[in-house]
């Protein structure tokens, strides 16, 4: 019985909750069921409006309740968690090290001077929180200064006023024991000084100095929940007024807990919810500082016979000379081992079910397998497997297929399903394969197609010149995109493409996964795969990046040659800077007078024409990052490839100056007027494409209306509307690169981003349209 009483429960508790604790620091962001910037707003759900704020489990999606304005508790914790404890853990470790160093130090004197033991006494007396108020008072309210530097500026100043106790406790130590035998046998023998410190008396503090590491951040915590009663919250308070409410930047736990004050006489919970975990936080540290102290007071008890004047916690953990320790087998080792993994283990489900959770989520793969052989010029022969899976929960009756386009001919041999040869019916280019019973309830399909196929006369660029595996979600297949002058493409799954070829002698084979002449080349995570085969016809050079991309240019047309290439290079440099690199192993310019200007995965083509023009030349670059890797489906959500990229073309014009700038709005004017003169009234424009009245609507509306919102939001991100707009579309880019996205997706981005309701997308999009 007295064994199971006098267990190290303290300890025990402490590590398993400080590493709970610590995991949430680093994984919470990716566990928050919302965004931070992202508010309830009132719904009708089954006949009840729901409105902010919510109770806690008053409703699955926000079972931490809501704050006064809708905003979930949980996220907010999860994402201003890190920043409670990593402040600490920063300002801790600090104080420690130069504590420790500058205390070791002047412990070694032979006498310490007065005025640093007055000091020493004068300073345990001044109130740090007081120091801190009067320092982040001028800076912290409705600041201009970024919040990384405010969280910097705090951890300075916090360090600076903590370090002199740390140095007197160590100090006072470090003379203690530089008095001892052993120290004293080590200078007799020759030591130097700095070997004393740190091969003598160095081992025999550093129990104690763990202790007041795990101290030290519980006071940090409270000093910053001190500061939070006032209102200056660590990393930035932002005011608003009519009524004055205070509100923390960064959300960290302390700033929670003293922005819901005024929710003391209503709304309890909004104030309990963030004070509950402060505290649970706060009793984490303060339970591992309690064990660290009763473990090493029990190690320091080895010899019962001497009496220390401590009752020790459990069983001393004695030292064995000439072994070595870590390798030998204890349960505590193996509770530590095993807490560990179950750190590394969750922290990579984390981050899996995260990252499936970006963008819209299809339920189906495919994966294509190309052999391509070039019978005579323009003419092949094609074998297509394509790996189909299916992570859906229905049985699948048939598999759908969209057919080729933009090909002069075509003639398909078989379809192989399963290595068995199945019918098939084509109803307006989309191929319905039928599966039999035996297959319905597989969830892994091998299609094969042979065909043959003869591209356009006069046309050496290949696009959605394959079977296309159309998209499943929800419990339905994709539907095939109709001609129409805006989209000539189906929507397609994000794929991966390997394709062999075989040309005839005086042929080349391009495309943006080319690998040195060699015969096969493959890329991952496109929507589609487009190549052209060059002959001796068309006039190449390369250029190279600054960002070390390849830029291969097919001319059939030399005017402004030189000029247009120099102009090229201009945008990829600026995109690879402001955004990020391409997103293709190399890219392809076809410049040509038999081409119109357009841009597929890792190519665009040009009209000499209208190379001539920056904004063009931007808009269709940038579509390779927009409207190429990134996806969406043709039918109402095209508008968010096109917009960004006339919005990316935009702030280029902005980077090349004041004239570029205006040159780039009145581009997008003359699109918006025209508009006018061809749409009676208004059209949203995730309108579906079948109904689109006229191009601006796809691209110059979204893209001014996006420009409007940074203009009025800006400075809620950054200085100016010129840094945000970048900011913005690099942060789109990389959030959705290789993903999926439709309207809700860009709506919720978006709303978080600049902080504002679905109301201020309302003139433009239809906010009210769920997600098919």
């Amino acid at each position: 019985m007295n064994k199971i009483y006098n267990r190290n429960y303290a300890l025990y508790l402490g590590i398993v909750s400080v590493t709970i604790v610590l995991f949430f620091t680093v994984f919470g962001p990716k566990i928050a069921p919302h965004s931070i910037f992202m508010a309830l707003e009132v719904k009708y759900i089954d006949g009840d409006v729901i409105s902010p704020p919510l109770k806690p489990f008053e409703s699955m999606a926000y079972p931490l309740g809501t704050d006064r304005w809708g905003y979930d508790l949980l996220s907010m914790i999860l994402y201003g968690l890190r920043y409670t404890v990593w402040i600490a853990i920063a300002v801790a470790t600090i104080k420690m090290i130069i504590g420790t160093v500058l205390g070791m130090f002047i412990g070694t004197w032979k006498k310490t001077p007065s005025f640093i033991i007055a000091f020493e006494g004068a300073w345990s007396y001044v109130p740090a929180f007081l120091i801190l108020y009067f320092c982040l008072l001028p800076i912290n309210f409705g600041s201009i200064l970024e919040t990384h530097i405010l969280i910097a500026y705090f951890i300075v100043i916090a360090s600076l006023i903590g370090t002199p106790s740390i140095v007197s406790s160590v100090r006072q130590k470090t003379a203690e024991i530089y008095k001892r035998d052993f120290v004293l046998a080590s200078m007799t023998l020759g030591a130097k000084r700095w070997r004393l410190l740190w091969r003598n008396v160095f081992p025999q503090l550093k129990e104690s100095l763990l202790v007041m590491f795990t101290m030290e951040i519980v006071y940090v915590i409270t000093i910053m929940g001190q500061l939070a009663l006032l209102n200056i919250f660590i990393g930035g308070t932002i005011v608003r007024n009519d009524p004055v409410i205070y509100l923390s930047v960064t959300k960290e736990l302390s700033g929670l807990v003293g922005q819901a004050r005024e929710n003391l006489m209503g709304n309890q919970y909004i104030l309990m919810v963030p004070l509950i975990i402060l505290l649970i936080t706060t009793i984490s540290f303060s339970l591992l500082t309690a064990g660290l102290k009763n473990k090493f007071q029990t190690d320091y008890a080895r010899m019962p016979w001497i009496k220390t004047g401590i009752k020790p916690k459990g069983r001393p953990t004695r030292k064995r000379l000439g072994e070595k320790r870590f390798l030998n087998f204890s349960l505590h080792k193996v509770g530590f081992a095993i807490l560990l993994l179950l750190f590394v283990l969750g922290g990579i489900f984390v981050n899996q079910y995260s990252d499936s959770k970006i963008g819209v989520t299809n339920e189906n793969k495919g994966d294509y397998s190309l052999e391509l052989s070039m019978e005579s010029a323009n003419e092949f022969t094609v074998k297509e497997e394509v790996s189909v899976k299916n992570e859906s929960e229905d049985k699948w009756k048939e598999l759908i297929f969209f057919a080729p386009r933009n090909l002069a001919q075509l003639k398909l041999n078989e379809i192989i399903v399963n290595q068995e040869n199945l019918p098939y019916e084509i109803k307006d280019d989309v191929y319905y394969i039928a599966l039999p019973k035996k297959w319905q309830g597989e969830s892994q399909f091998d299609v094969q197609f042979n065909y043959r196929m003869r591209g356009i006369e006069d046309a050496d660029i290949f696009q959605d010149w394959y079977f296309t595996l159309a998209p499943y979600k929800n419990g339905r297949w994709a539907e095939a995109t109709k001609d129409n002058p805006y989209i000539h493409h189906h929507h397609a799954l994000l794929s991966s493409f390997k394709v062999s070829y075989d040309l005839q002698p005086g042929y080349t084979f391009i495309s943006s996964a080319i690998e040195n002449d060699k015969e096969e080349v493959s890329i991952d995570d496109v929507k589609n795969f487009s190549f052209s085969i060059v002959s001796d016809n068309w006039e190449k050079s390369e250029r190279i990046t600054q960002k070390d991309t390849q830029v291969s240019f097919l001319h059939q047309s030399s005017s402004r040659k030189d000029l247009a290439e120099e102009e090229i290079m201009a945008v990829f440099d600026y995109f690879e800077e402001a955004i990020a690199p391409l997103p293709f192993k190399q890219a392809d310019i076809f410049i040509s007078d038999s081409l119109e200007t357009e841009s597929v995965p890792g190519m665009v083509m040009l009209n000499p024409e209208e190379a001539r023009n920056p904004y063009i030349l931007a808009k269709e670059v940038a579509a390779l990052y927009y409207a190429s890797a990134i996806s969406q489906d043709p039918q109402n959500d095209s508008w968010i490839g096109s917009g960004l990229s006339h919005l990316a073309a935009y702030q280029y014009g902005v980077d090349q100056g004041e004239e570029s700038k205006q040159q780039a709005l009145a581009y997008l004017q003359e699109e918006l007027g025209a508009l006018e003169k061809h749409v009676n009234g208004s059209q949203v424009s995730n309108t579906n494409i079948n109904e689109v009245e006229h191009e601006a609507i796809l691209n110059a509306q979204p893209a001014w209306e996006i420009i409007e919102l940074i203009e009025e939001h800006y400075a809620y991100r950054g200085i100016s509307p010129e840094e945000v707009g970048e900011k913005y579309l690099s942060s789109f880019y990389e959030q959705f690169a290789g993903r999926e996205v439709d309207t809700e997706i860009f709506l919720q981005f978006t709303r978080d981003y600049f902080s504002v309701p679905s109301g201020a997308f309302n003139q433009w999009l239809n906010t009210e349209a769920s997600r098919k």
